[in-house]
């Protein structure tokens, strides 16, 4: 057997993980948070939509930090598309 390592670890107290999963269309339409958090595609596509930057993640790719209070919106771009946000504190991420 081959030994794995982490591709990226994330250590933070008391940090939510929301799971999301969805079809092309499916997201989150435009908001904003007083916490940052992450979001990681687990499987499929989505786009990250904030001030000055449109892109597409896919599963596998580094996980992106939406800062607190920064605009953001999460589309899905495939069927079956599977992501997490996770961060700190007591909010639904």
């Amino acid at each position: 057997m081959r030994l794995i390592i982490p591709k990226y670890v994330f250590r933070k107290v008391q940090t939510n993980f929301s799971y999301y999963s969805g079809d092309t269309g499916d997201g989150i339409p435009r908001h904003e948070h007083t916490f940052s958090h992450y979001v990681m595609v687990a499987h499929g596509k989505i786009c990250i939509r904030k001030e000055n930057l449109y892109r597409e993640f896919i599963g596998g790719d580094e996980p992106i930090n939406l800062r607190e209070n920064e605009w953001h919106e999460i589309e899905i771009l495939e069927d079956n598309t599977v992501f997490i946000n996770f961060g700190e504190g007591n909010q639904d991420v």
